[in-house]
């Protein structure tokens, strides 16, 4: 992430594309400030939050959105301080299961 925030009523949360960016936005609803933009490289979802209590509903939704994608655990910022968000269990495909054959 570069781009830095002086706002302290927003959390940038990290994706790895605008797809999963975009279905962020969606979960989080039409009545919360969401906005997806392309940073160098990742996209980020900006949040805006009104209360401590609505920052904490903010990232219980980020978190239940998470472990449904199966995505393990995602960054985010606040404050000018990064953290990480776990949640569920990382969906690894079949093919990782795979031995691997050398020739």
């Amino acid at each position: 992430m570069t781009r830095q925030t002086s706002e302290t009523d927003e959390i940038l949360v990290e994706l790895p594309s605008r797809h999963v960016a975009e279905s962020l936005c969606d979960r989080l609803g039409p009545g919360r400030v969401a906005r997806p933009e392309q940073d160098e490289d990742c996209w980020e979802v900006g949040v805006t939050f009104g209360s401590g209590l609505e920052l904490a509903q903010v990232l219980r939704t980020v978190e239940a959105w998470i472990a449904e994608r199966a995505l393990g655990a995602l960054r985010y910022h606040l404050d000018g301080r990064a953290y990480i968000l776990r949640a569920g269990e990382i969906t690894w495909s079949n093919f990782a299961l795979e031995p691997v054959v050398r020739l």
